[in-house]
């Protein structure tokens, strides 16, 4: 299905928003076009993020489910697990850590969360102190944080001559 130029305009500005620390207003901007990105999976991937940043992990795993749904990824399954992780939900977290780990046991980001997964009761862990910067306007847990671009969970179909991109920085991996 073809994204409408209307459609990339609102990713772009909800993505420029969370770069610069307003995850609430990416959020209710992509809420605003939820049934017309419902089918995109680029869309509902940064629709989840944006989702669990602005404290609301319950729907970012709803749009995060169905992005992976539409496509499989050990970054999908890794983004699913960091918004279920988020939402209290551990043994579902373990389980997309596990699957992501599956598709690519070299997946990093994946390694790292399995390893740190924590009892039940405990907050969710910190991921070498990369979080989402807390600005004055709008409140976020600790436990709002996503360690990829959600944009990774999908297949680039650009040049390979290209020089890659930098993470944003919401979605900065932890130091090695």
């Amino acid at each position: 299905m073809e994204v409408s130029p209307e459609l990339l305009a609102v990713m772009a500005n909800a993505k420029a928003a969370l770069v610069s620390g307003n995850a609430r207003e990416a959020c209710r901007s992509l809420r605003e076009h939820q049934d017309e990105g419902w089918s995109d999976g680029h869309f509902l991937a940064l629709l989840g993020a944006a989702c669990c940043m602005a404290g609301h992990p319950a729907d970012g795993v709803a749009a995060l489910e169905r992005a992976l749904e539409i496509a499989p990824s050990p970054h999908a399954h890794f983004n699913l697990g960091q918004a279920l992780q988020a939402a209290g939900d551990v043994d579902r977290a373990k389980e997309c850590y596990e699957h992501a780990i599956s598709l690519d046991p070299t997946y990093g980001h994946a390694l790292h969360a399995l390893e740190a997964l924590v009892p039940h009761d405990a907050v969710a862990p910190d991921f070498g102190g990369r979080h989402i910067e807390v600005t004055g306007d709008f409140e976020v847990s600790e436990h709002a944080h996503l360690l990829t671009d959600p944009s990774l969970a999908f297949d680039d179909e650009s040049s390979d001559d290209a020089p890659p991109e930098a993470p944003p920085v919401p979605w900065a991996p932890p130091p090695e």
